[in-house]
Order: structure tokens, then sequence, then C-alpha cells
């Protein structure tokens, strides 16, 4: 990272950071060209691996991608105000984001499906849910395992 002096590596700065955001966008391969979805997740930060948890249609292009090359790049951010002065090369906007690499799981176990939807809507609402059986077993859950990750903050 060149500029140093904005790299987050801690824990708690990375979790500010996570915590203001609700969307992560995963940038896949697909038979060499890139695609990229933005989604609704929800995280957990142990030690030096962050795990961050989706819920999707069972179908579609992205999991196609993923149970052929589940090697994935992700970014999350929030965006701040525009700071300046009169001078136009002065401008910036303060921003917080977590970017990083990491592997696509499956999630096929119910308990930890039901603990990934708690922990997304956690994240999502600040509020603890309980789920039905029935719609633990109808959601398609994954997960993306990460211990290559940092955060930026201006």
């Amino acid at each position: 990272m060149r500029r140093k002096e904005r790299e987050v590596k801690d824990a708690q700065g990375i979790t500010e950071i996570l915590a203001k955001t609700s969307v992560c966008s995963i940038a896949m391969v697909d038979n060499g060209v890139p695609y990229i979805v933005p989604l609704n997740y929800g995280y957990v930060l142990e030690g030096e691996t962050l795990t961050l948890y989706f819920h999707c249609a069972s179908k579609g292009r992205k999991l196609d991608i993923l149970k052929n090359n589940p090697h994935v790049g992700f970014e999350t951010h929030w965006e701040g105000e525009l700071k300046g002065s009169d001078k136009p090369c002065t401008y910036t906007i303060s921003y917080g984001d977590v970017i990083g690499t990491g592997e696509a799981i499956f999630v096929e176990n119910d308990a930890e499906k039901a603990f990934a939807l708690k922990t997304l809507m956690q994240h999502l609402t600040a509020k603890d849910f309980e789920f039905e059986e029935k719609s633990i077993k109808s959601v398609f859950i994954f997960k993306i395992v990460s211990t290559d990750f940092c955060g930026k903050k201006n």
C-alpha cells in the first residue's frame, strides 16, 4: 500500500470500517472475464481470519462461476464527505474500505446456515433473529474465508 499512513491493520480498525458498510462487492473470473456482484453480508473477524457470509438464490451465474473457480476478490467501503479548499487538486473524500482475496465455500450444514443468517441480520439491523427450520433449509449460503485483507481509511 502506497499510503501507509492510511493503512488499517488492527482488528478494531477493520471492525469499525465493516460496521459502517452493508454491501460487499465480490470479484470473480468467468472464463478469463471479470464479473463483479454486490451483495449484503455479515462477517466474523477472528484473529487474522475474516469470514464473510452471503445469502442468495440457489441458481445463477455467480454460483456457476464459484463452482468452477472459488478464488475471489472482495471490497466493501463507506464514503463520507467531500473535503477541499479553493484549489482543485486538494479535494478528497473521506472513506474507509476493506479489500482482500479469499476462497468462496458453499455452506451446507443447517447449524452454520443459521449462524450465517443471524450474523448477516445482526450486521445489517443490529437485532437478533431466530430462523425457522424451513427458512434455513430453503436459503443458499456461501462464505468467503480470507487471511489476505487490509483496510484503508482517510
